[in-house]
């Protein structure tokens, strides 16, 4: 779980997890089912999660194709995850500088040696 993202470590049920109940007198017996987990995100969270929401959503789609072959959504989802929040704040900067160099009409051409001396 990462967030509020539910991610699968077994996609394919591939390892068989016995979890089973506690028994009544049984000592050092802890049991519990994960899937039944849920957890709130902060506030930081939740605007990390808005401010990258396109890199979250894609990130997500291929997480889950990639799932469907059997690989552990969570090590593609911490591998793949970073590389896509760094190309959308990349593009959101790029963009951001586009408008800002066309509002003030000014070209960024590069110096000839001549002029800069």
């Amino acid at each position: 779980m990462w967030s509020i993202i539910h991610l699968d470590t077994n996609p394919l049920n591939q390892r068989n997890r016995d979890v089973g109940t506690c028994k009544d007198g049984d000592e050092n017996c802890v049991s519990w089912d994960l899937k039944d987990l849920w957890v709130t995100p902060g506030f930081l969270d939740g605007l990390f999660l808005l401010s990258a929401l396109p890199a979250f959503v894609l990130g997500r789609a291929v997480v889950g194709l990639i799932g469907t072959l059997g690989v552990n959504e969570l090590t593609s989802f911490m591998l793949l995850m970073p590389v896509l929040i760094f190309a959308w704040y990349y593009f959101l900067g790029w963009l951001l500088d586009r408008r800002i160099q066309r509002r003030s009409g000014v070209s960024q051409l590069p110096c000839n040696e001549e002029t800069s001396m």
